[in-house]
């Protein structure tokens, strides 16, 4: 059983702060034995459980918040929210595998598996929320998350397979193969056929290929890992099926010799049920717009679209594909002088939900890695990792929205407490923030190329043996900038009663960072 608690806090006299504990616990037993000659079995039991708590607040200002004055926009608009989160996991598993050989070319892996699951996910949410994502549902606060959240989903999945590999030949192998899936939290049974095959030609050469169909069920075990958050409360899991994914590959492979060998792979893939936040009825969006109290000048400046909500639906697709290239040097013997890698992938990959097709979230276009060590002398290794990438997609700002608060202390003295009303500054100008169109804005722009480098030096003195080593590591060695998000900015303009919005890129990621390191080896 090995627990895990990371503890984090800022000084509480400070505008902004996180306390943040993880517990993850983790208890397994395996249990092997053999079949006969012919066979062999392997019983794994496990309990887990996993515990993640968040509390964050902030009061700042924001300079992507304010009103049409050079003093406001100088100063900034009060951006202030709170949050606490709390995720349980509790997972109960039981899993049984089976390999049996009925002759020299013929193996056959039979299995199954069981898993309890209790999950809860709770949050308390206060304050603003974030305007620098285009989807409401996205877990960094995004506009349309409950403010409160309390629910748990006890469910059990199930799963069984089985795969045959048949060595037809010397140089062919051919492996069918069939898995059934159940899960509480969906309708039916998902039944994922799949067929490999590997045909070797001689002289180093050897070509794969597979088809295979996946199924993945909902659960707030996924979840914690996504970018966007769905409410899997009973209520709302009722008609939800498992995700679906038919992936196609293939590759060749040639082995030089010498510790030369080179890979290409392609692969296209196609995502059907996707599980996402739905949109918004006509009847939910119209009594969105009755809870604005605003003034009907700025009645065009409230999000008046309808926006995606985190009621969970079966309405996304996506499809990827591309090709990657892989050529490795690995030098001849465990003390070649230079040994390294070197890989570049071109792809795309796209989702279309809403009645849209956009480019996912992580569709790379361009990447190239590289990687190697020199040994400098038997005691002095000089090691080396670059990356250059094309920039991830990103949604664009297309002007200003009005900024609008919950009127709990009840400004305009209607008696309404629930109603939204606009958030002003001190002198009681309309704040503005930015607004990201609507839904066919999504991922229409993408972030400035990446490219690093990173180097580590590893010294092994004599009197350590070959238990003690000394490194210094290098990050960004070129002090490279690598912008990994645009922000916004407010602009003042006085032929109009709101600023306009300008985009820069700002947060320039890691910077050159050396550090120093001792390992030791037990």
């Amino acid at each position: 059983m090995v627990p895990i608690v990371t503890d984090m806090w800022e000084r509480p006299e400070t505008d902004e702060g996180r306390l943040a504990k993880t517990r993850n616990h983790l208890l397994a037993v395996t249990f092997e034995s053999s079949l006969g000659m012919r066979g062999s079995s392997r019983t794994v039991a496990s309990f887990s459980q996993f515990r993640d708590a968040l509390s964050a607040y902030e009061r700042s200002l924001d300079n992507s918040r304010g009103a049409n004055t050079a003093a406001s926009i100088a100063s900034g608009g009060l951006l202030e929210f709170q949050l606490a989160r709390d995720i349980g996991v509790r997972d109960l598993a039981l899993r049984q595998e089976l390999v049996v050989q009925p002759s020299a070319r013929h193996w056959l892996d039979v299995g199954a598996e069981a898993y309890a699951l209790d999950t809860r996910w709770g949050w308390t949410i206060a304050g603003a929320r974030s305007q620098h994502q285009a989807n409401g549902s996205s877990v960094r606060l995004g506009r349309t998350l409950p403010g409160q959240l309390d629910s748990s989903r006890a469910s059990q999945r199930f799963g069984a397979w089985v795969q045959d590999r048949v060595l037809v030949s010397p140089r062919f192998l051919l492996q069918p193969g069939l898995r059934v899936d159940r899960s509480t939290l969906t309708s039916g049974m998902t039944v994922s056929p799949r067929i490999g095959a590997t045909l070797g030609f001689g002289n180093g050469w050897r070509l794969d290929g597979a088809v295979r169909l996946h199924a993945q069920s909902p659960g707030y075990e996924k979840l914690f890992q996504s970018d966007y958050f769905v409410d899997l409360s009973a209520a709302h899991t009722s008609n939800l099926q498992s995700e679906r994914a038919l992936h196609v590959v293939t590759g060749l492979q040639k082995v030089f010799g010498s510790g030369i060998s080179a890979r290409v792979d392609a692969y296209s893939k196609r995502l059907s049920n996707l599980v996402v936040g739905r949109l918004e009825t006509e009847e939910e969006r119209l009594a969105r717009l009755a809870g604005y109290d605003v003034a009907a000048a700025l009645r065009d400046a409230v999000p008046t679209r309808p926006e995606i909500t985190t009621f969970p639906v079966n309405a996304g697709d996506g499809t990827a594909y591309g090709v990657d290239a892989h050529v490795a040097y690995a030098g001849e013997g465990s003390l070649a002088p230079l040994t390294g890698w070197a890989g570049y992938s071109v792809g795309r990959a796209t989702r279309t939900a809403y009645g849209i097709t956009y480019p996912s979230d992580y569709d790379r276009r361009h990447a190239l890695n590289l990687a190697g060590n020199l040994k400098v002398s038997p005691r002095l290794d000089l090691s080396a990792t670059g990356r250059w990438a094309a920039g991830l997609p990103r949604t664009p700002v297309r002007g200003v929205r009005l900024a609008l608060v919950a009127d709990v202390a009840d400004a305009d003295g209607d008696g309404n407490r629930e109603e939204h009303v606009a958030q002003r500054d001190a002198a009681g100008y309309p704040l503005f923030q930015p607004d990201l169109g609507d839904l066919s804005n999504v991922n229409t722009a993408r972030l400035p190329r990446f490219a690093r480098l990173d180097a580590r030096l590893t010294y092994r003195p004599r009197w350590g043996g070959e238990r003690l080593a000394l490194y210094a590591d290098f990050l960004n060695v070129f002090n490279a900038s690598n912008f990994i998000q645009i922000d916004s900015a407010l602009v003042f303009d006085p032929s109009s009663d709101r600023p306009r919005i300008v985009e820069r890129a700002e947060d320039r990621g890691i910077p050159f960072f050396p550090s120093f390191g001792i390992r030791v080896w037990f």
